[in-house]
C-alpha cells in the first residue's frame, strides 16, 4: 500500500526575491529553475549575481531592461526564455555565465551593453534581432565556441574587443552600412578565415585583426583611411595586402611577424612607417617604398630574412635604428640621395649584402650599423661624412677596400674590428697619426695605406689608357697627371712614376669598387689591370 506523498510547500516570492516598483533587486532563492513574476519590468543591477545554483531562467511578460550585472558569474546558468518585450541588455549582465550554449534575442532589443556576454565559453549560438543598433565594447569576447555570427544591418561600428578571443569564430556576415572597426575587435580569433568588409569603411583601429592565425585572404577596403598599430600582427597565414591609397601613416607593428606575407604594396600617397610595420615577416622578397614615404620607424624591416631586394624612392633623412636588423639575405638596396644619418644597427647581420651606395649628403654612421656584413667588401664613404661611430663595420669578414672621408671626419672605437681581410686604405693627406688611428680603428697589420691623391691619379691613369679617350682630352690628362706627379713626389709620398704603377696595381680593386658603388649596383666587380706599357705614355716626373 503506497503512503501518501507530502505535497510540497510553494515558497512565497516575497521569501526569495526583493521587488519594488516593478524591478526586481534581488534574488536569494536556491533553485535551479525561476520565473521572473509578470509585475516585473526591470532587472536590477547584480540581481542574480553569483547565483550559482539556477540553471535557467525566465523573464516575465513585461521585462523590458536588464541592468548591469544582473547575471553576472550564474556559472551554470545554461538557458535564457527572454520576454518579447525586452529593449535592452546592461554591461556585463550575463558575464561568466560559462555554461550558456545558445542565445535568441527577441526581435524588440536595440541595445546589447559592454562586456555583456563576456567569458560565456560554451555559447555556440548566437542570434541577433535586425533591429539591433548597438554591441557594446567586449559584447562577446572570451566567446570560444561561437562558430558564426550575423551583425544586424544597424550596426555601423565594432567597439573595442566585441569579439576578442572568439577562438572558434570562423565566419562573420556584415552589412553596407558598416563604418569603423575598433581596437582589438577581432584579435585572436583564430579561427577566422577570412572577412569581407564593406566599401563604406573608413577606420581599422589598433589590433582589430591581431592574431587572426588562419586569415588568409583579406581585401582592406579602398575606402580605409587609417590602420591602427598591430591591426594585422601576428597573422602568420596572410599571404598579400594592399595598402588602400587613403592610408598616410602605416601604424606600429601593423603587419608585424605575418610569415606567410609575400606580396605588398604601398599606395603612392603614404607618407610614414611605423616601428616595426613588416618586422619579422620571413617570407617578403621585395618592397618598393614610395617617393611620398618622408620617415620610415625602427625596426620597420628587422628579421626580414627572405628579403632581397629594397627599392626606396622616398626622399627620408634618417634611416632609424634596426631598420633592417638580420635582413640576411637582402642583397639590393637603394638608398636615396637625400640620407643624412644611418641610425644604430640598421644593417647589422645582413650577411648577404655585397656593397652599397653612401648618398653624397651622408652626415653620421652610427654605432654597429654595418656590424656582421659578412660578404660586404669595399666601401666608399662621402666627401660629407662627419662621423663614423665604434663598432659601424665590425666583422664585416670580407671587406677588403675601405675608402675613408676626409680628415677632418670623426671616426669611432673599433671602427673596423674584426676586418680581418682589410687590405686596402685610402685616406686623405690631411690625416694625422696614422698609426696611432690604425689601432684605435682596428685596421689589420698588413693593410696598405693609400692616400687619395694616389686613387685619383689612378683615375686620370685609367681615363688616359682608355681606347675611348679621344685626343683632346688625352693631352690635357697628360698635363694633369704630370702635375701630379710632380706634387706626390714633391711630398715625398712616392719617389717615382715606376712606383705610382705599383701603387695603382694595389689599388685597383679599390677603384673599380668605387666606380660600381656611384652607380648604385652590387654587381661584384672584377680586379682591373694597370698594364705596364700605355698606348701612349704618360707623362713623367722630370729628374
Amino acid at each position: 500500500m503506497k503512503q501518501p506523498t507530502k505535497q510540497q510547500k510553494k515558497i512565497p516570492i516575497s521569501r526569495i526575491c526583493e521587488i519594488r516598483n516593478g524591478e526586481l533587486i534581488r534574488y536569494y532563492g536556491l533553485e535551479s529553475s525561476f520565473t521572473v513574476p509578470d509585475s516585473v519590468s526591470i532587472i536590477a543591477a547584480d540581481a542574480f549575481r553569483d547565483c550559482k545554483r539556477l540553471v535557467e531562467i525566465t523573464l516575465g511578460s513585461h521585462v523590458t531592461s536588464i541592468h548591469p550585472g544582473a547575471f553576472s558569474g550564474c556559472r551554470k546558468l545554461r538557458r535564457i526564455n527572454f520576454s518579447a518585450v525586452l529593449r535592452e541588455i546592461g554591461d556585463e549582465a550575463f558575464t561568466d555565465c560559462e555554461e550558456l550554449t545558445a542565445l535568441f534575442l527577441p526581435r524588440t532589443v536595440y541595445a546589447i551593453g559592454e562586456n555583456a556576454f563576456r567569458d560565456c565559453k560554451s555559447l555556440k549560438t548566437v542570434s541577433l534581432p535586425a533591429e539591433l543598433k548597438s554591441i557594446g565594447a567586449g559584447a562577446f569576447s572570451g566567446c570560444a565556441a561561437l562558430e558564426e555570427l550575423t551583425l544586424p544591418e544597424g550596426i555601423v561600428n565594432i567597439y573595442t574587443k566585441t569579439f576578442f578571443g572568439c577562438s572558434s569564430l570562423k565566419k562573420v556576415k556584415v552589412f553596407d552600412k558598416l563604418r569603423s572597426i575598433s581596437s582589438f575587435a577581432f584579435s585572436g580569433c583564430s579561427a577566422l578565415e577570412g572577412l569581407d568588409l564593406p566599401k563604406t569603411v573608413t577606420y581599422i583601429g589598433r589590433g582589430a585583426f591581431s592574431e587572426c592565425t588562419a586569415l588568409k585572404d583579406f581585401e582592406i577596403p579602398e575606402s580605409t583611411g587609417f590602420l591602427g598599430n598591430y591591426v594585422f600582427s601576428c597573422c602568420s597565414s596572410l599571404e598579400e595586402v594592399v595598402v588602400p591609397k587613403g592610408v598616410k601613416a602605416l601604424g606600429n607593428y601593423a603587419f608585424c611577424a605575418c610569415k606567410s606575407l609575400a606580396r605588398v604594396e604601398l599606395p603612392d600617397a603614404l607618407e610614414s612607417i611605423g616601428q616595426g610595420a613588416f618586422s619579422a615577416c620571413t617570407s617578403i622578397r621585395e618592397i618598393a617604398i614610395p617617393a611620398s614615404v618622408k620617415s620610415i620607424g625602427r625596426q620597420a624591416f628587422a628579421y626580414d630574412s627572405a628579403l632581397q631586394t629594397v627599392e626606396m624612392a622616398a626622399q627620408i633623412t634618417i634611416l632609424e635604428d634596426e631598420t633592417f636588423l638580420h635582413c640576411s639575405s637582402l642583397q639590393k638596396i637603394r638608398i636615396p640621395d637625400s640620407l643624412t644619418l644611418i641610425g644604430d644597427r640598421t644593417f647589422l647581420g645582413c650577411a648577404s649584402l655585397k656593397s652599397i651606395y653612401l648618398p653624397r649628403e651622408l652626415k653620421k654612421i652610427q654605432s654597429r650599423a654595418f656590424e656582421g656584413c659578412t660578404v660586404l667588401n669595399s666601401i666608399s664613404f662621402p666627401y660629407r661624412l662627419e662621423q663614423i661611430e665604434s663598432g659601424a663595420f665590425a666583422d664585416c669578414k670580407a671587406l677588403e677596400t675601405v675608402i675613408l672621408p676626409y680628415a677632418h671626419a670623426r671616426i669611432g672605437v673599433g671602427v673596423f674590428s674584426g676586418c680581418a681581410a682589410l687590405a686596402t686604405l685610402v685616406v686623405s693627406e690631411g690625416t694625422l697619426l696614422l698609426r696611432r688611428k690604425k689601432k684605435r680603428w682596428k685596421i689589420p697589420e698588413g693593410a696598405q695605406i693609400i692616400y687619395r691623391a694616389e686613387l685619383e691619379l689612378s683615375q686620370l691613369l685609367a681615363e688616359f689608357s682608355s681606347p675611348a679617350t679621344d685626343p683632346d682630352r688625352r693631352e690635357e690628362l697628360r698635363k694633369e697627371i704630370g702635375e701630379s706627379v710632380r706634387v706626390l713626389t714633391k711630398r715625398n709620398k712616392m719617389k717615382s712614376a715606376e712606383q705610382i704603377r705599383e701603387n695603382l696595381r694595389r689599388v685597383a680593386l679599390a677603384l673599380e669598387e668605387k666606380a660600381l658603388a656611384e652607380k648604385g649596383t652590387s654587381a661584384a666587380a672584377e680586379e682591373p689591370s694597370v698594364p705596364a706599357e700605355h698606348p701612349e705614355t704618360p707623362p713623367q716626373e722630370n729628374a
